[in-house]
């Protein structure tokens, strides 16, 4: 995609905030600006994709992050290539950046919040349809789906899985 298309392209996409350009169309699982090329049938990094385009070319190992900190910032002045350690370091200085421990006590503190207990995901794998399940659990019939092929409720096998209880209580 030439400059003159991918500027174009964006501004369609975006708000001025402050001195950001904030991106306001699609996002990847994470949150950061993400698009689909037309031509090209997958997502791409849109950061990435301008600092390619507008700022130049990425070296190899390095990642492009925002400056100013923003998640959604598509702005080019606040776009920088880093290698993927420097860029590590600047999220956990701003308290983003969380390891397999930190993901999984999340997961346990959201878990006890939930009013669905581990036993009912236990009966909504053993049911032998997820229709049934639903039936039986009073689980939305999605979540049962999801939570039967693995998409929802994973195990927690991992060694750090007993280190951490939930500290948050039950709904009642």
């Amino acid at each position: 995609m030439n400059a003159n298309r991918l500027r174009q392209f964006i501004s369609k996409r975006v708000v001025e905030e402050g001195s950001c350009r904030l991106w306001v169309g699609q996002t990847s699982a994470t949150g950061h600006p993400a698009m689909m090329l037309p031509g090209i049938r997958r997502k791409v990094m849109v950061r990435r994709q301008i600092h390619a385009t507008l700022i130049g070319p990425i070296p190899g190992g390095h990642v492009v992050v925002t400056t100013c900190g923003c998640r959604t910032c598509v702005k080019t002045e606040h776009l920088k290539a880093v290698p993927l350690a420097e860029a590590r370091r600047l999220a956990a200085e701003r308290g983003e950046y969380f390891n397999r421990a930190v993901q999984i006590k999340r997961t346990l503190t959201q878990r006890a919040r939930s009013h669905i207990t581990e036993e009912m995901v236990q009966a909504v794998r053993e049911a032998p349809t997820a229709k049934q399940a639903h039936e039986r659990t009073g689980i939305s019939l999605g979540h049962c789906y999801a939570i039967r092929t693995g998409a929802r409720r994973k195990p927690l096998d991992s060694p750090f899985g007993a280190l951490f209880s939930p500290t948050v209580p039950r709904r009642a």
